[in-house]
Parts: C-alpha cells; structure tokens; sequence
C-alpha cells in the first residue's frame, strides 16, 4: 500500500563529372572517406521495536569527518559512488564503472559465510571510478576511516593497495562498507584487469562483488559484515587483493577491520563518500535493490532541531525522481540528538513517547511503520543546518521486509 507525494555515411559521393572521377580514383583520401564506425535482498532486523523511544545509552553518535574535508587533494583514493538499482539476490550495481565482468562472486547479505559459496553476479557488480575520496577523518565512535591499508611492491607483480571506508565495524549482518582498490604494473603505468578480493577469515562476511576490473584509477567494492552471533564472527579481518589469473598470490591486504558487537543502527560508511549522498539496501515496498546516490539535488525541507526533513533529486532517472527522508524526536520532547533512536513510528503520526521516521520516494509510502534510526551527526550553526549524518532501518506496515541505509547531507 502506498501513498503519491506533490512533489551522415559519407563515403566518396556519387561522382558528377567525369574529371573529378579521375582524380578520386588517383587519390588515396578518397579511398579512405568517412563512414559509418563500428560501435565500439537483506534479512529484516530481529529486534522489535523498544516502546522506550530513544535510546539514550547509546553512543553510536562521534565525531565524523567534516564536509568541508571531503573530496581533498590529500591523494586519497575514490570510493564507490552513484551505483544505480540492483535486486538483492544478485547484488549487482548496475550503469557506473569501473565493472566487473560478471565473475565476481556475490551473495545475500546474510550475515555469514563463505564468499565462495556466493552465487555469480548476472553483470557484475558495477561501481564508478570518478567517487569523491575517503579523507581519512575520523568517524569518532563508529569507527575511524581507514587511512590507506598495506600494500605490495614486489617486482614480478607490481604495487597494490587496498583501501577500507572504515576499519571499526559493527557486526550486523547488513553494513555495507566500501572498498577501494588500485595497483602499478612494475613499469609504473596503472594495473588493470580482473582482481579477486578474499577475506582473511571466511566466516567475516561477504564481498560484493569479489571480482573486480580495475580501470587505471582503481576499482570498487563493498565489503558486508558477518552477523555477531554466526560462530568466530567477532574478531579481526583483513581484505586480500589478488590477480584474477594467480588468486592465490596475495599481493596486498587492508587495514585489519575489528568486528563489534552492534550498539547503533548500522555504519554510515558508504555514505561518507560524498558531501550528500544516500545508500539504500532494501526489499520493501519503498525500494527493493542496492542504491546509491552522490548525485543530485539535496534540499534542506524547513528542518527544526527536533525535526529533520530533506528531499533528494537525483541527476541520473534511473534512480528515481525523488526520495524524502524525516526524522523526528518531537514526541519525545528534546530535540535530536547523536544518538539511537528505537521504536519509530511513522511520521507525523507517532504516539507520545515514541520517535518519527518516513522515508518515501517516487509515490511510494508506508501507511504505518516501525523502525529504528541513529542520528551520528548533526550540526547547527547560528541557527542553520550544516551538516548531518543517519542511519536508518525501516519496516512498511511492521513487516518482515526492511529498507537500510544512510543519509549524509551537508548545507551548500
């Protein structure tokens, strides 16, 4: 059920005169006249809503990396941006690059298992070349960003790294973090082709996609944390980059990932991309597939500090005419703060005590709803929005089926 919101071939002509026939047939240009050229699914989450609205125990808020820091000169790598719809039992990111070709294995995020098991994408899962770059900021409680991970340099195969949107991660089953890989032949000009991405622990959760093309930029993953309570879950994890045609010779890893018991509402990783972004994991009424969003028109909806309130345009159509995201914590009489917010209800119909959420787009709506969202950033200057950071997960009319994902927004 749902709801509508207002909101030429030009080859040598046919000769005319016979003079002019003469010199074509002498001349090489005309032999060679222009012509026509060949064209060249996620598990909905097990914890019910708590009556108690906000959870104010929590401290999955922290420090996150200023907007005016993003997209640096600081050498930086990019990371996966502006991936267009996906249905989930694939968990391919179709229409951006760089791609991989389709052999890279994927899996539900489940929470668990052997990427190997996974099965193979239908066209890869696609993630661009041109994202704006991870700073290095620090994400205070959720986890600090990673500032580059090791790499290798060895003659017979060059140099790689691997790169990590964060390297403190909570164990959820469902967080999508992006990766980021590059590499120099040993005569210095870019690597390209296939690579293959393994865990150091299989248990540690999923890589979508595990096979990536790398373009002379690099190329781009997401790495999907195992659930804490699959056995040999919690711990540490490296991210291993090999060549598709060698998978068994490790030429670099990550940072070690340090796996946690959840206490938020997922990581904002993949949405710290970007100055304004969104990430959406869904398979709900509201939006069912992988998306990602760094492009487009991000407009601050008359937000109070009790009420946050943003509609996004995106540029590219395939990913939807509109999208609307409201947070708010007036029935429970404080404003929003950094902080887990559990039991919503949809907005602006929440019972007394109880926090707000709706999150809609392109006529599609939720008549009731029960989720939970995390406020990681918020920042007010002179009495102006600047900056925030969510996370969210939402369930339509209380079902079983879930929408996750963040939201970054950051004032122009």
């Amino acid at each position: 059920m749902g709801r509508r919101s207002p909101s030429p071939e030009v080859g040598c002509a046919a000769l005319r005169l016979l003079a002019l026939a003469i010199v074509c047939a002498a001349a090489t240009a005309c032999s060679s006249a222009p012509g026509s050229q060949p064209d060249t699914g996620v598990p909905a989450s097990d914890a019910g809503p708590d009556a108690s609205g906000a959870d104010t125990s929590a401290d999955g808020g922290g420090q996150l990396p200023d907007a005016a820091n993003d997209g640096a000169a600081d050498g930086s790598l990019p990371l996966p941006s502006d991936a267009a719809t996906t249905t989930p039992d694939t968990g391919t990111l179709a229409d951006a690059a760089p791609t991989s070709d389709g052999g890279g294995d994927v899996a539900t995020s489940d929470g668990g298992g052997d990427v190997s098991d996974a099965p193979a994408a239908s066209d890869g899962a696609n993630v661009p070349d041109g994202g704006p770059p991870l700073d290095g900021g620090n994400l205070g409680d959720a986890g600090p960003a990673s500032d580059g991970g090791s790499d290798s340099d060895a003659s017979a195969g060059g140099r790689f790294e691997v790169r990590v949107g964060a390297t403190l991660v909570p164990a959820d089953g469902y967080s999508w973090i992006p990766v980021v890989v590059t590499g120099t032949n040993p005569d210095g000009t870019p690597a390209t082709g296939d690579v293959t991405l393994s865990l150091s622990r299989s248990v540690a959760g999923l890589l979508k996609p595990r096979v990536v093309k790398l373009a002379a930029s690099g190329g781009s993953s997401y790495y999907i944390p195992c659930a804490h309570d699959v056995g040999g879950c919690l711990g540490t994890v490296r991210i291993r980059v090999a060549r598709a045609t060698a998978p068994d010779v490790i030429l670099a890893e990550s940072d070690a990932i340090t796996l946690y018991v959840p206490d938020g509402i997922g990581h904002p990783a993949a949405c710290l991309v970007a100055p304004n972004a969104f990430f959406f994991d869904g398979n709900d009424f509201i939006y069912t597939g992988v998306l990602s969003v760094t492009q487009g028109t991000f407009t601050n909806q008359l937000s109070t500090d009790d009420y946050l309130n943003f509609e996004v345009i995106p540029t590219l159509p395939s990913q939807g005419g509109w999208w609307r995201f409201q947070f708010t914590s007036r029935n429970l009489g404080a404003p929003l703060r950094e902080q887990v917010y559990r039991g919503a209800q949809r907005y602006p119909f929440e019972d007394t005590g109880r926090p707000g959420i709706d999150i809609s787009g392109n006529g599609n709506g939720c008549n009731m709803i029960l989720g939970d969202f995390q406020i990681h950033k918020v920042v007010w200057q002179g009495g102006a929005l600047r900056e925030v950071v969510a996370t969210f997960d939402q369930h339509c009319e209380g079902g079983i089926t879930s929408l996750r994902g963040c939201l970054h927004y950051t004032a122009p």
